[in-house]
């Protein structure tokens, strides 16, 4: 989710002094008034929908999902209105999840800088990790059933295959995963990433080395700054094969 736009208004122009006074005591025309201000446009069905969501809404997950599923449709002020609804309805907690993501937003490259230099020495068949410099902001599972690990990391980070395979999968899903990569590892095993910046560029049977690039890290989908979502799966692409992917991040597990 990109960062609200902070929105300054104009100061009004200064008031037109005499440069001296009149000895003509005729009074000059004055100029007709201003008509009046149009009233504030009333919120759109889309925020007021959002508001009543939120109001009901029991877990951080569920209120950003009600959020995203308005925010990434809107245009204009219905943005910042949805996101100042979204941020008005959460709790201490919330409010300080929501800081960590806001956080890594803000050290994303400038435009045109360079992207963090790409992992290297990463042989065909070891193991590396999908991103480097990460920290983990949500772990697997929880009482919100999160399915993978989100690797909070700056925009624009690159984006490796941990180890050989194909692709699956390269999709975008508005509510869900944003732009998305799933790899078959050829073992039963299929890691996925989330939120990328961009389509992949990859295609369905395409092969990938261990670290060989799969995108870059943004916010796309559901999500509330730039990360990757990272996932693991035994099995096949099911919901119910996904497992823990802090094993293999930290070492003690391989694909």
């Amino acid at each position: 989710m990109g960062n609200p736009v902070s929105t300054t208004t104009a100061a009004p122009p200064p008031c037109a002094t005499p440069t001296s006074a009149s000895p003509d005591p005729v009074q000059s025309p004055t100029a007709p008034p201003s008509p009046p201000r149009p009233p504030a446009a009333p919120a759109s069905a889309g925020v007021a929908q959002l508001a009543r969501q939120l109001s009901t809404a029991k877990t951080f997950d569920d209120k950003n999902r009600a959020f995203h599923a308005v925010f990434d449709h809107a245009t204009g002020g219905d943005r910042l209105a949805a996101f100042s609804t979204f941020v008005g309805s959460l709790d201490a907690g919330d409010k300080q999840r929501l800081t960590k993501f806001l956080a890594g937003a803000s050290a994303a490259p400038a435009p045109g800088a360079a992207a963090p230099a790409r992992p290297t020495g990463a042989a065909a068949g070891r193991q590396v990790k999908p991103v480097e410099g990460y920290t983990v902001t949500q772990g697997f599972g929880g009482a919100g059933k999160h399915p993978g690990i989100d690797l909070s990391v700056a925009q624009g980070t690159p984006i490796v295959a941990p180890a050989r395979g194909k692709v699956v999968e390269s999709a975008f899903e508005a509510g869900g995963y944003g732009n998305y990569v799933t790899v078959d590892h050829g073992d039963g095993t299929f890691t996925r990433f989330g939120h990328m910046v961009a389509p992949s560029g990859l295609h369905v049977g395409d092969v990938v080395e261990a670290g060989g690039a799969l995108g870059n890290v943004g916010s796309t989908g559901n999500s509330t700054g730039p990360h990757l979502h990272f996932e693991v799966l035994r099995g096949g692409v099911a919901p119910a094969n996904r497992v823990d992917p802090a094993p293999f991040l930290a070492g003690t597990a391989k694909l």
